[in-house]
């Protein structure tokens, strides 16, 4: 995200665009880890028969909530940290920094946005596998957000919401190579005024392919150090 804007207003947006898809792909998201977490005898037509359609947005409130904060402190400090690194240069706000600089910047805009994500987060996932028994009875608001904080503490104390935090300092890459990527497309396929604001067509795409090919990354970055 290299745009002249002020960082507030690449933020704003940036936040805005990820709960807009995140919103859209949430069932999809909520049936994976279901069938995660669920045993066998859990299925999504037994989960559409016992609890209704609605129970496929169970959380969708924390998630949302979570998709805001962390992106909009992801691009906030991205755009922040980038704009003191290219104005320290030299350079214009389009410019390309080297590929140390980028995933720098990248890398410590995701563990500040992951570092407030992921209480949320963990909730979040409490909250879509809280139907996964029959004497269940999720309905998705505060009282419920509240139970589940008050089960989190009670179990493991307030640590207890940054369980698996640890794994964040890699996953934290994810972005960072994302979008030092989408600058690489921007590079290579566009020319002179669309360089510097990308048409829609061309935002989709080199997004699409440089998401894919970070995550690809990523993950075998972890697969190497599990093994």
């Amino acid at each position: 995200m290299t745009s002249v804007l002020p960082p507030f207003v690449q933020a704003a947006s940036g936040s805005l665009g990820a709960a807009t898809a995140n919103t859209l792909t949430y069932p999809l998201d909520l049936i994976t880890t279901r069938i995660q977490a669920a045993d066998k005898s859990t299925s999504i037509r037994r989960q559409i028969y016992t609890h209704g359609l609605s129970s496929f947005y169970d959380g969708i409130g924390t998630d949302t909530g979570a998709t805001l904060l962390s992106s909009f402190l992801y691009y906030y400090v991205y755009s922040f940290l980038r704009e003191l690194v290219v104005r320290g240069n030299g350079k214009s706000k389009a410019a390309m920094l080297p590929i140390s600089h980028e995933l720098a910047i990248g890398y410590l805009s995701g563990i500040a946005s992951r570092s407030i994500s992921t209480p949320l987060n963990l909730v979040t996932v409490r909250l879509q596998t809280a139907r996964g028994s029959d004497d269940s009875s999720a309905d998705g608001g505060a009282s419920q957000f509240m139970g589940v904080c008050r089960q989190i503490f009670r179990e493991e104390g307030l640590l207890g919401f940054w369980k698996g935090f640890s794994s964040n300092f890699i996953l934290s890459l994810n972005p960072a190579v994302t979008l030092y990527l989408f600058q690489l497309y921007r590079r290579v396929m566009l020319r002179g005024r669309e360089r510097a604001a990308p048409p829609p067509a061309h935002s989709f795409v080199g997004g699409a392919l440089a998401n894919s090919a970070g995550e690809s990354q990523v993950l075998s970055m972890l697969s190497f150090d599990n093994d």
